[in-house]
């Protein structure tokens, strides 16, 4: 799985061996890998992203400063609290999942 963000390996793990697919199918996922790949453009790229990799675009988040095909990422002060809000929300979703002999595996 080269290439693959630890997110994503997470998501193929559970979906692949414990059977969790509902979560995955989400909105809330989808701001979850938006998440994610802003996190990273940040640490790895110096706050310059691909626009067309992002699936959604978060509120309180903008793209600024196009240089080709990248973008400059803004952060306003709505986008920590969309953060916490998105997890709330993908946490209610996921709920509990019971796999092999009772075990109950929360994710």
């Amino acid at each position: 799985m080269k290439n693959v963000s630890g997110i994503e390996k997470a998501q193929r793990f559970l979906v692949k061996y414990i059977k969790i697919k509902e979560p995955f199918n989400s909105m809330e996922w989808k701001e979850i890998k938006a998440y994610n790949l802003i996190r990273n453009s940040l640490v790895h790229n110096n706050g310059y992203i691909v626009k067309s990799k992002l699936q959604t675009i978060p509120p309180g988040f903008q793209l600024t400063n196009f240089e080709g095909s990248k973008q400059k990422v803004t952060l306003d002060k709505r986008f920590v609290s969309n953060i916490y809000s998105t997890y709330l929300s993908f946490k209610k979703i996921r709920g509990t999942v019971n796999v092999l002999k009772g075990v109950t595996i929360y994710v």
